[in-house]
């Protein structure tokens, strides 16, 4: 044996190296579907484009401070108002002939000589913030209380319930206006409101879906165990409920950046001069006739985001459902 091995206390190091650590069973299962979900996600060919072009908008919104000015978002120009795209005004032509470096206006200017595609890039930050802080809010308490009603049962499932019931009555749309105006305009009042929209939504899909995993075999065997209600929920019930969580989630995001949108539109939602895709389309709403690509813009952006989520999602419960697994 090793000297240094033995007074160290470590095991010798055999001749042909550190040996590699061997992975159990439940890692190699885990690993074994990683694989195959992302394989089944990839043959769809749909929700790949869905993530592409999401992951576009994304990097786009991360980096856009590298490229654009955003001094340039606020900016307005009463001689560059309503430009079409790719066009200067008479100022800017003047300054390009005297050499200056003007910036090209690719989706043109809006009523206030604002550059557009510098506030749709920008804008995107109110819109994804919106609805991934919502969905990750929503998500949070969905899974408390949808855990609590279907693990727990009794008075407290009858309570929640009734309670997601009486919300699930109201219209999303409707229902955030609502505490909207009861809590005042802001990204964060709403946020909130969207939150507690969405929450009774997660709350009954949580709950059915403890409900199914309550009755497993493996659950009366930790029972059986010892197992505490604490490390029952933690350790088996949680994780076998988020594949229909994230599947909620990823669809739901498109719901909720068109209601954060509805809401911005008719000026409940992030406060002016703040670019958000909503709020864009009612400022320009009144110049559609005249210089409609004011109005697509915004509207472009919020569609091929909302379809992009959508793509995703339906990429994600596919990959997900177990009906397609061999």
């Amino acid at each position: 044996m090793n000297p240094l091995s033995y007074k160290s206390g470590k095991p010798p190091i055999p001749p042909g190296g550190p040996t590699l650590p061997i992975p159990d069973e439940g890692e190699e299962f885990i690993a074994r579907e990683r694989f195959a979900f992302w394989r089944r996600f990839c043959e769809n060919k749909t929700a790949v484009f869905g993530l592409v072009v999401l992951a576009i908008i994304i990097l786009a919104t991360l980096t856009a401070d590298l490229f654009l000015d955003a001094d340039l978002v606020n900016l307005q120009d009463a001689y560059s108002r309503g430009l079409a795209p790719f066009m200067h005004s008479d100022k800017e032509l003047e300054r390009i002939a005297a050499g200056e470096q003007v910036i090209t206006h690719i989706l043109g200017t809006d009523g206030f000589g604002r550059d557009i595609f510098t506030r749709i890039v920008f804008g995107a930050r109110s819109s994804l913030t919106i609805a991934f802080v919502t969905i990750a809010i929503s998500c949070a308490a969905g899974l408390i209380l949808g855990v609590g009603a279907g693990y727990f049962g009794g008075v407290l499932d009858t309570v929640v319930m009734r309670i997601v019931d009486v919300f699930m009555c109201l219209p999303p749309l409707l229902f955030s206006l609502s505490i909207v105006a009861a809590l005042g305009n802001g990204m964060w009042n709403l946020i909130l409101a969207v939150s507690i929209t969405m929450t009774p939504f997660f709350t009954r899909v949580v709950r059915a879906t403890v409900l199914s995993v309550a009755s497993m075999d493996y659950i009366e065997a930790a029972r059986a165990n010892g197992a505490t209600q604490l490390h029952i929920v933690l350790r088996h019930i949680i994780p076998n409920c988020l594949g229909p969580i994230i599947v909620e989630a990823t669809i739901s995001l498109s719901a909720m950046i068109m209601i954060a949108a509805g809401l911005s539109f008719i000026g409940m939602g992030v406060l002016p001069p703040s670019p958000e895709w909503g709020a864009m389309l009612n400022d320009s709403r009144e110049f559609m006739r005249d210089a409609p690509w004011m109005v697509l813009a915004p509207g472009l952006a919020i569609m091929l985001t909302a379809l992009s989520f959508n793509l995703v999602g339906d990429g994600v419960r596919d990959a997900l459902d177990p009906r397609l697994k061999k």
